[in-house]
């Protein structure tokens, strides 16, 4: 997966994500500082928006 941002900030270009019925775990490639509970994680393929969540 390509391009995840939290709160419209760019923190990696790569990660690992998988998923299941109900979650999307998400590994960054590096440590990510002021990741927070509540905010909003959005999974991006280039420009398209391919999925997201709450970070809980």
């Amino acid at each position: 997966m390509q391009g995840l941002k939290a709160e419209n900030i760019i923190y990696a270009d790569n990660a690992s994500v998988q998923t299941d019925e109900n979650t999307i775990k998400a590994e960054f490639d590096e440590p990510q500082r002021a990741v927070t509970k509540g905010q909003a994680l959005v999974l991006y393929d280039g420009d398209t928006v391919v999925g997201g969540g709450t970070i809980c």
